[in-house]
């Protein structure tokens, strides 16, 4: 599983950059894959104190944002119809994120619809796709 929650976070806060594959002999004992060594680049915040901006997620929005890619990649083999569905003001980890909403779950199912993500599973949406996806939902929870 090389896509999941901590890579598309990841994506979205930094530029990833490999420079060297390093084989399993050089560490002991020897693991049975190689490794490499990446550059990690923090993107520019483009529209830095204008509002939210499916471009850029603010530092503020961290913790949140890994929670909800968390919840969508614990059901990674669901559409995030249902998956957003299932977590929203059920789930401990999200409960708090998902309260100004309460159980209006045709609010969630318009807003994945909405930005084209009907058919989506969390193991074919793109970094930018969730981006997306998660400003449109607190733009949901600010109305």
């Amino acid at each position: 599983e090389l896509y999941g929650a901590s890579s598309v976070w990841t994506q979205n806060f930094l530029r990833v950059e490999p420079l060297r594959l390093i084989g399993p002999q050089n560490f002991l004992p020897p693991p049975k894959v190689s490794s490499r060594v990446v550059r990690l680049t923090p993107l520019v915040e483009p529209n830095k104190g204008k509002g939210l901006d499916e471009s850029v997620l603010r530092p503020d929005m961290l913790q949140d944002y890994h929670r909800f890619l968390e919840s969508c990649f614990r059901r990674r083999n669901k559409k995030l119809v249902s998956i957003l569905s299932d977590i929203s003001p059920h789930a401990p980890d999200t409960k708090q994120m998902f309260a100004p909403i309460g159980n209006d779950l045709k609010s969630l199912k318009d807003l994945v619809e909405a930005n084209g993500l009907r058919e989506k599973r969390p193991n074919s949406t793109t970094a930018a796709e969730f981006r997306r996806l998660y400003v449109a939902f607190l733009n949901l929870i600010k109305m």
